[in-house]
């Protein structure tokens, strides 16, 4: 009898808990992942306008995306390019902003014993290695971000990797790195687009994607080939919602890291939409208010740019 008292006092407990559950998470507004984007009807918060489009886009028809990754492969793929810069970066001037004039370490223990205890400070510098990623829109001509390449200085030390991803089944590729001539640099901050020419004209190899005029509308579905993390190439596609979309720049859901600067971001078509470049809580023309979500800058800002530079006809 004791023990079927115990048993009634912990189902009694358990479903205690599992109304309370609930109930704490009506009051705070918690949904399944399901039902995020249905709530967004009812309510104006930022994440929930992104849920809403990328809704409308998961019901969209598969049969317009492309059949397979051979699809990319043959078309867009090898010309997208992992980008590596290195940088000498020199110290920042010892004890600027301290007290006592100096180093307190030094001012204390003398210079003997700072180099001694902290050699990381020395005045040596250092070199510093970043990147991001690219493609080709011909023989010879690679498009990224400003902030990527901001100079052709930073250019002549840099270095575009083609075939830096894995095969079908799982094997590494030979990578395949090209050097940069920055005979050929143009650059728009207002922008951040870069373009650079390199060496022995891989486009000839590894095809190049063409710069159109294909636009994308809020609600459509996009893919990114990019280099995130500056690992191996990935694609990032499906359930991917534009969010917002002008002439000045494009907004989605898409995955990012950072090494993703510079990648081409495409349509269901694999045309060229936009060039990515940046990610995190971003400010929306006509809104008040700040997203979450990543935005690229539209093709056509990038082919006016182009052919100011002389560098498309």
């Amino acid at each position: 009898m004791k023990k079927h008292g115990q048993l009634i006092t912990l189902a009694l407990i358990a479903s205690a808990s599992v109304i309370f559950g609930m109930v704490l998470a009506g009051g705070l507004n918690l949904t399944l992942p399901g039902r995020a984007a249905e709530a967004a009807r009812a309510d104006d918060r930022p994440l929930h306008a992104a849920a809403t489009a990328q809704l409308a886009a998961a019901q969209g028809t598969a049969g317009t995306l492309p059949a397979s990754f051979a699809d990319i492969a043959e078309r867009v793929n090898p010309a997208v390019v992992s980008i590596t810069t290195t940088e000498t970066v020199k110290p920042k001037e010892r004890g600027k902003g301290q007290p006592f004039h100096g180093d307190p370490f030094e001012f204390f223990f003398g210079p003997e014993q700072r180099r001694r205890f902290a050699p990381e400070q020395q005045e040596e510098p250092r070199l510093e290695v970043s990147g991001g990623s690219g493609f080709l829109i011909n023989d010879d001509l690679l498009v990224t971000n400003h902030h990527v390449l901001p100079d052709a200085e930073t250019a002549s030390a840099a270095i575009a990797e083609f075939n830096y991803e894995g095969s079908y089944d799982g094997l590494e590729v030979e990578k395949d790195p090209r050097e940069l001539d920055p005979h050929t640099f143009w650059t728009s901050v207002g922008d951040d687009l870069a373009v650079v020419r390199v060496n022995g004209a891989p486009g000839k190899v590894y095809g190049a994607i063409t710069v159109g005029d294909a636009t994308v509308a809020v609600g459509a579905r996009i893919a990114i080939i990019q280099h995130a993390g500056g690992q191996a190439k990935q694609v990032a596609m499906g359930h991917n919602a534009v969010v917002f979309s002008s002439t000045k720049c494009v907004q989605y859901l898409t995955d990012t890291l950072g090494g993703s600067s510079g990648s081409p971001v495409f349509d269901r078509e694999w045309r060229l939409v936009a060039v990515h470049h940046a990610g995190g809580w971003l400010h929306e023309a006509g809104s008040k208010g700040r997203y979450y979500r990543n935005e690229g800058i539209p093709v056509a800002v990038l082919r006016a740019g182009l052919v100011t530079a002389r560098l498309l006809p």
